[in-house]
């Protein structure tokens, strides 16, 4: 305990106590108690608990909402059939990628070998399939022209690089 001079009558008086005992005078500057600490502590548990519950509220709703089959795009089903590939509809779909890799659920999308790939990130294993194939359809939507059987996407593991999957409009998502 230290002393601190009372505002009032300018005495030293313990820094614990709750009043001057020489003036009265109530203290503002006391020391946290116990049970201020208590409460302190019940504060930061709430604000954990709100972020907790704020972050699995927006997986929730990327899960509903973010979901290309919800969100009116095309799912890359329908064998021949003509994708659209207008700018608007291609910026949707590249804002949706860069949306799954902000997310940790996609590490990156490209092309080598003229073989379109998604790097699948940790997130990724704990989708749905029904998630899985939807978001895997949108990279795919984004890569080709049309639905062919003959066009394929491979989904490859972000840490190990093995091919843990492919996807194609006639056999829908495959995983290994």
């Amino acid at each position: 305990m230290a002393l601190i001079a009372c505002p009032e009558c300018a005495r030293d008086v313990s820094d614990a106590a709750a009043s001057c005992p020489h003036c009265g005078h109530p203290l503002l500057t006391r020391r946290a108690t116990p049970a201020a600490a208590v409460n302190k502590g019940a504060g930061t548990l709430t604000k954990i608990l709100l972020l907790v519950f704020g972050v699995f509220g927006f997986l929730f709703i990327l899960s509903v909402a973010g979901s290309p089959r919800r969100a009116g795009m095309p799912t890359a089903t329908t064998t021949g059939t003509a994708i659209d590939r207008s700018p608007a509809m291609q910026a949707k779909r590249l804002k949706i990628i860069n949306g799954l890799i902000k997310d940790r659920v996609f590490h990156k999308t490209a092309m080598p070998d003229k073989i379109p790939s998604v790097w699948v990130a940790p997130g990724f294993y704990d989708l749905s399939f029904d998630d899985k194939q939807s978001f895997v359809s949108v990279v795919y939507a984004y890569y080709f022209p049309t639905n062919s059987g003959d066009n394929y996407l491979l989904i490859k593991d972000s840490r190990s690089g093995n091919i843990v999957g492919s996807f194609n409009s006639q056999t829908g998502l495959k995983m290994d």
